[in-house]
């Protein structure tokens, strides 16, 4: 593979190579096809057999150093800081097809969980394979000092300190134009840290930092989960923490997480179907996209039990309805709590819902009543649109949430059944404001009920967690 890949005076001899992985074995990594993968000898070949063993395919070697010079080429220096890698090599057949891409970044990875005292990635490379190194992350530094066969070299570096950090964006969705729709913070954890002290406690204390109404939290899970026929599909993790605890579901930071993986991670990615899974905590969400380019997402179908019959309960949200928000009960149409006892769902007429805040707000209140755990949705029939709704909840920890998109798992069966419609488009009359269609999918054969809801998002900012 060395001689096939280097010129003569730039290829390393077996010698270095038998110095290298025996000084050096952690770094002297061979990437393999699985037993299922078709194999040929080249590219043009039209041949090809079914391996039923691992088949070497390419293979990185490194050794440590303390600074990148000709002279630490030749050496490992196990007390070093600087990972300098000599070879980077794919057989012939299997070039320009991204295995080499794969084998690169799955070896940064590598490096980056288990060896704490690497800080640095580095490597001479010539110009034709810059914009290969710099796509998996490497800088270029400048033309090298080191002299390594007849052409110029130039320097590239990896910063694994920068590497070992998570990445986050803050996402406006429902929105139109910045300012617009309801922002969520999405943090790409990676997955070896998933189940260690950035578990939990460092995803709630992440949230309390943005102090935006949803942290999403996703993890690429690396093959489809039991029960998925389509192996080939895109599979994501998804965590959701508001500045104090974690819930089950959030629609908004669901689109924000989508636009993520579809904009930012996908082009890296395969998704053969432009479909992504997200496994939460009770549900798994299928995503897609649109002709247009929104996000289409699936959600539980959630219905509304009334409380005419619960008389004592009624009674407390009457009461924490009124004190809370200064909503009377001779305004309220129609009072219901979610099956789930996540939601209340509270219809009132137009006046009513437009004079909501004319009074100053106790939403303190909001927090008394023991009939649900979330938020409290207000509503009532549009104009323009088919319902207009705010979405208050203090319980877990938002005072008001500018748009909701896990509300309208209620919201759309709720209007749907009262507009006789299967598709309604709503607004949410927060201070931001944003629009939210939803679809609503009754499927009588096997009784599944879902409803579609559909949003575009606009990135705000992007980075890298400081936090430890």
């Amino acid at each position: 593979f060395e001689i096939a890949s280097y010129p003569d005076d730039e290829a390393a001899t077996l010698d270095k190579l038998i110095y290298r992985q025996k000084h050096c074995p952690d770094f002297f990594r061979v990437a393999c096809i699985n037993s299922e993968t078709s194999i040929g000898d080249d590219q043009t070949t039209s041949s090809t057999s079914t391996s039923t063993e691992e088949i070497p395919i390419g293979f990185i070697t490194s050794t440590v150093c303390q600074e990148f010079t000709d002279e630490s080429m030749s050496n490992h220096d196990p007390s070093g800081s600087l990972l300098a890698i000599h070879s980077v090599v794919i057989k012939e057949g299997f070039r320009r097809r991204g295995f080499a891409t794969r084998m690169l970044e799955d070896y940064v990875k590598f490096v980056s969980m288990t060896s704490p005292n690497i800080s640095e990635l580095v490597l001479i490379a010539k110009q034709n394979l810059l914009k290969f190194y710099t796509n998996c992350g490497f800088h270029v530094v400048g033309l090298s000092k080191i002299v390594h066969g007849k052409d110029p070299w130039f320097d590239l570096v990896l910063n694994l300190d920068e590497e070992r950090k998570e990445e986050f964006w803050v996402v406006d969705s429902f929105a139109e134009s910045h300012g617009e729709g309801n922002p969520a913070s999405v943090v790409l954890m990676k997955e070896e840290l998933v189940g260690t002290s950035k578990d939990r406690r460092w995803m709630q204390m992440v949230a309390q930092e943005f102090n935006l109404s949803e942290t999403a939290f996703i993890t690429k899970l690396a093959s489809a989960p039991y029960g998925f026929e389509n192996k080939s599909t895109t599979h994501y993790s998804i965590r959701f923490f508001s500045p104090t605890v974690e819930v089950d579901l959030c629609g908004h930071a669901t689109l924000a997480a989508s636009a993520v993986v579809y904009e930012k991670l996908l082009p890296k990615d395969d998704c053969e179907d432009g479909i992504v899974y997200f496994h939460a905590n009770k549900e798994v969400l299928k995503v897609s996209r649109n002709e247009h380019g929104k996000v289409k997402m699936v959600f539980p179908w959630k219905d509304v039990v009334s409380m005419d019959e619960n008389v004592e309960g009624k009674a407390s949200l009457l009461q924490m309805l009124e004190k809370g928000l200064g909503i009377v009960s001779a305004d309220i149409l129609f009072l219901g709590v979610g099956t789930d006892r996540e939601d209340v769902l509270v219809e009132v007429n137009h006046e009513a819902f437009s004079s909501i805040g004319a009074t100053v707000l106790k939403l303190s209140e909001l927090e008394k009543s023991p009939e649900y755990s979330r938020g409290v949705i207000v509503c009532c029939k549009g104009k323009d649109f088919d319902f207009l709704s705010r979405f208050f909840g203090p319980k877990a920890g938002i005072p008001e949430d500018p748009v909701t998109g896990s509300a309208h798992c209620l919201l759309a069966p709720y209007f749907g059944r009262l507009l006789n419609k299967n598709t309604v488009v709503g607004r949410q009359e927060s201070k931001r404001g944003g629009s939210v269609e939803c679809k609503l999918n009754d499927d009588s054969r096997d009784g599944k009920r879902t409803v579609t809801i559909t949003g575009s998002a606009i990135f705000a900012s992007n980075g890298k967690l400081l936090m430890t």
